[in-house]
């Protein structure tokens, strides 16, 4: 388990408190196959009989500024990110289809981080090969313009934004492309909101 800014130094000191954005990632070895899943989180520290200030409020007040991501700010970004990561995998699965490549697979992904503004954070390859290891060729990155995908080959689908000193946020699940451009969801679920991964 992972829980620093930078969601990949699994032995990070730093405790886990309100508004920490949780990033978990495993696999596991089962009659010879690899799996391999990541969830990010948040812990929310609102509760139903509290009334927070909105950011408005606080910065009509001088308690905020537009340009500063204060702590109810930096919390709402972590939301914001979350749901672009969310986003990118899912312009990513849709490219998850035969004849595509895995540079397409990758470029769909980044398209949505970079245009959001946070491509500088976006620091690894879309996915990558799982079956026998748990990371194998084929690789899913924007410069892999020679593989193409075929039905029956299975992949990691994980972009990510990484924050140094911030915080990250990962979403992880396997895939098996199928004919007919369909994908399978290996993992079971998707997440759903960064309450309920």
């Amino acid at each position: 388990m992972a829980r620093c800014p930078t969601a990949g130094l699994s032995w990070a000191k730093k405790k886990i408190r309100e508004n920490t954005m949780i990033v978990i990632d495993v696999g596991a070895h089962y009659l010879g196959y690899s799996s391999d899943i990541c969830r990010s989180f948040f812990i929310d520290p609102v509760r139903a009989d509290i009334r927070f200030p909105s950011p408005t409020w606080l910065r009509r007040r001088g308690l905020l500024s537009s340009g500063h991501a204060g702590h109810y700010g930096l919390r709402e970004e972590k939301l914001k990110v979350w749901r672009i990561v969310l986003e990118a995998q899912s312009a990513a699965t849709a490219a998850l289809k035969p004849n595509n490549t895995a540079a397409d697979v990758d470029i769909a992904a980044r398209t949505v981080i970079e245009d959001a503004g946070y491509g500088e954070f976006f620091t690894h390859r879309v996915g990558h090969g799982i079956g026998f290891k748990a990371h194998e060729s084929p690789y899913l990155d924007q410069w892999n313009r020679k593989t193409r995908l075929q039905p029956g080959m299975v992949f990691t689908n994980e972009p990510g934004i990484y924050i140094l000193g911030k915080f990250g946020v990962r979403h992880e699940d396997v895939y098996l492309v199928k004919n007919y451009g369909e994908t399978e969801l290996l993992t079971g679920r998707r997440a759903i909101d960064p309450y309920n991964p």
